[in-house]
């Protein structure tokens, strides 16, 4: 008689084998997507797949496609899209993304139509980004050209970090009790030992120190905004970030987390009794080792902040985190050791009823779990105004503002 799981095998094989069971297939698995070759195509349009209909050079972004067309065989005409997410979505009823090509000067696209844009910011302060896209089955007639301005809203944060401290090693595990000695009919079997305590988890190394970052901040405009916060970073970080006003932005400096205590060795079982009359009790298991400590988090970096001397809200506009890191986490305690089993009692051949086993030792006692490590120090962070000399220098696109707009001034 056939199985369940043999006969579900046999059925998937016998669609698959022909044209209505893969598409039954297909529908299972998500996978049953569109071909229009043979459709009347009527129009195809391009968008992003975000409510905002701009570009964040840091932030990667879907493209979508939807195609009006009149079925093969049909009379109504029906618009059609590519499906949006990555990975395990359902494309029943979608576009595949392969009968499309996309290209731009400003970024790459994946087999997904994920657009990943250049990051460098100067490049598209005064640009648009410019896509070209392409429908491959007739590319004489649907070829477009989109057009999409930046926008800054993903840039939320800059950040470094001391290196992470290395987890502690491992307890060693403890020995094994021995077997009991002699026994037999006319001698009672020797206990067996107990087994050794495993050894301690070494403790986790200390997170290393976070490093130093100067940030210069001014208000710019672009051909696109009339107002932004410009951030040059220097330092540890290099980069240059621009920022919508009043969004909040936080510059990270900070220590390292420490490494995680090394778990606790095992106990030793312990040694079985000898078989005799009466049989050896076994040897109790060994306790396991305790978890290694965690390491101490690394101290804090330095953040030393200078504003445009002219605009003193610009002192709120960067918040500065030097947070120490935090400590490692414990190790977690060994495994107890078992307790050696009793040694099988042997009676004489007069009286085969008279046997008594030995006890069963006691298992040995879990390893605690190791302390939490400590966090480390924060570091120091400095805000003050001052000149910003030529951080903003030589940029085409971005200019320092002299003054700022007038409030009504929109972007």
């Amino acid at each position: 008689m056939l199985s369940r799981s043999r006969i579900a095998s046999l059925l998937l094989a016998a669609l698959a084998a022909s044209p209505l069971g893969c598409n039954v297939i297909g529908r299972i698995q998500g996978t049953d997507t569109v071909d229009l070759r043979g459709a009347t195509l009527r129009r195809m349009t391009v968008s992003l797949r975000k409510t905002d209909q701009t570009v964040c050079p840091r932030e990667q972004v879907q493209m979508g496609v939807f195609i009006t067309a009149i079925p093969e065989g049909g009379k109504d005409e029906r618009t059609y899209e590519t499906w949006a997410g990555r990975g395990s979505v359902n494309k029943n009823d979608k576009l595949e993304f392969t009968d499309f090509a996309f290209q731009s000067e400003q970024g790459q696209f994946d087999k997904d139509g994920w657009f990943a844009p250049l990051q460098t910011l100067p490049a598209t302060a005064g640009h648009e980004y410019v896509v070209h896209a392409v429908y491959n089955p007739s590319p004489l007639v649907f070829t477009y050209t989109y057009k999409w301005k930046p926008d800054y809203a993903c840039i939320t944060s800059a950040a470094t970090a001391g290196p992470p401290g290395s987890q502690g090693g491992p307890g060693k595990d403890g020995a094994a009790g021995r077997l009991g000695d002699g026994g037999g009919v006319m001698s009672s079997g020797g206990d067996g030992t107990d087994g050794a305590t495993g050894g301690a988890g070494a403790d986790g190394t200390p997170g290393g120190a976070g490093s130093k970052v100067r940030a210069v901040v001014a208000y710019v405009k672009t051909p696109f905004y009339e107002k932004l916060v410009a951030i040059r970073l220097t330092g540890a970080i290099t980069d240059l970030l621009l920022v919508h006003p009043g969004q909040a932005f936080v510059l990270h400096a900070n220590g390292g987390t420490g490494g995680t205590g090394g778990p606790g060795g095992r106990g030793g079982n312990g040694g079985d009794g000898a078989a005799g009359n009466p049989g050896g009790h076994g040897g109790n298991g060994g306790p396991a080792g305790t978890g290694g400590r965690g390491g101490i988090g690394g101290g804090g970096g330095a953040i030393d902040l200078v504003y445009d001397a002219r605009f003193p809200d610009l002192a709120t506009a960067v918040t500065l985190d030097v947070t120490g890191g935090a400590g490692g986490g414990g190790g977690h305690g060994g495994a107890a050791g078992e307790g050696g089993r009793g040694g099988k009692g042997i009676a004489p051949e007069n009286s085969p009823s008279a046997t008594v086993d030995g006890a069963k030792g006691r298992g040995g006692a879990d390893g605690a779990a190791g302390a939490v490590g400590h966090p480390g120090p924060n570091g120091t962070a400095s805000a003050h105004a001052g000149p910003i000399g030529d951080a903003f220098a030589g940029l085409t696109d971005i200019a320092v503002l002299a003054a700022l707009p007038p409030a009504h001034a929109g972007h």
